[in-house]
C-alpha cells in the first residue's frame, strides 16, 4: 500500500473519532468485520498519535485559525489538520523536508500551514490535500 492509500485509510478513521469514542484497534477491527478492509500499519501509526495527542491539536488549532473555533469547522477539515498536525509533529518517520527542526517548532509550523492552506486560501486547499493524501 502507498503512503497516499494509507494517509486515506487514516482520514477515514480520523473523521470518525469526531463522531465516536471508539478505539483505532475497534476501527481496525470494524474495517475487517464490515468492510472485508484490512488496515495500513501506518495508517494506525498515525490514527493512534492522533487519538493521543487529539486535545493538544485541537488547542493548537484554535490558537492559530483565525475567526474559527475548532467545534465550528467542518469535520472533513478538521481531519485533514489533525492528520497534518500529526505527521509533522509525531510521526517519526514521516517524509520531510530540511534538516531536523525540533518537534514543537515543527507542529507549530504545521498547524500554522495547515490553518491558512484551510482557511485563508481556499482556493489552494484542493491542491494542497491532493499533494498531502
Amino acid at each position: 500500500m502507498t503512503r497516499r492509500e494509507a494517509r486515506e485509510q487514516a482520514l477515514s478513521m480520523i473523521f470518525e473519532m469526531n463522531f465516536n469514542d471508539n478505539s483505532v484497534d475497534e476501527m481496525v477491527d470494524n474495517a475487517l468485520i464490515f468492510r472485508d478492509e484490512s488496515v495500513d500499519e501506518y495508517a494506525v501509526q498515525i490514527a493512534q498519535q492522533v487519538r493521543l495527542h487529539w486535545e493538544d491539536n485541537l488547542s493548537a488549532v484554535e490558537q492559530y485559525s483565525k475567526k474559527w473555533k475548532a467545534n465550528r469547522l467542518p469535520k472533513v477539515s478538521l481531519a485533514i489538520l489533525m492528520l497534518a498536525i500529526t505527521e509533522i509533529a509525531y510521526v517519526k518517520d514521516a517524509p520531510v523536508g530540511g534538516g531536523q527542526v525540533p518537534a514543537q517548532r515543527q507542529r507549530d509550523a504545521g498547524v500554522l500551514v495547515a490553518c491558512d492552506m484551510c482557511f485563508h486560501k481556499k482556493n489552494l486547499i484542493s491542491g494542497w490535500i491532493a499533494n498531502t493524501l
